[in-house]
């Protein structure tokens, strides 16, 4: 999909709030923050798109890697965001922004070197997070 559409009445009329983010290109990913509905984030390729909390404003941002396979928002700061790269690159597997996307710190460790597929957050632990790779968890 090339726009961003939401819907305040379950789904009866939509509005695009983010019309041909990347020029329409289809996004691959799309995360919305659990603690504000505002903050919505949508990847394509390299390019990371930030909705304003306060508009239906944009800002595009750069991606550590352009083969992202999961993009996941913290679950109490909307800033906080963690990505996760297929592919066979050795120690590019996840990555955290504290800043909505502005610098990247790879937490990859060492993550054994396995196309990565998912991450998930752990709702109640500070920074818990699972790593699903194509041979598993």
């Amino acid at each position: 999909y090339s726009s961003v559409y939401e819907s305040l009445n379950q789904g009866n009329t939509w509005a695009v709030i983010g019309s041909e983010l990347a020029g329409g290109a289809d996004m691959t990913e799309l995360a919305i923050a659990p603690s504000n509905g505002n903050r919505i984030y949508a990847v394509q390729g390299a390019n990371l798109y930030v909705k304003s909390v306060d508009s239906n404003s944009w800002t595009t941002k750069s991606l550590p890697s352009g083969n992202i396979s999961d993009l996941e928002v913290d679950f109490v700061d909307v800033d906080l965001i963690y990505i996760s790269a297929a592919g066979y690159a050795d120690g590019q597997k996840v990555w955290r922004s504290s800043d909505a996307g502005d610098t990247w710190t790879n937490i990859s460790g060492d993550l054994p070197n396995v196309s990565t597929g998912a991450i998930e957050l752990v709702d109640g632990t500070d920074g818990g997070i699972f790593v699903g790779y194509d041979n598993g968890v």
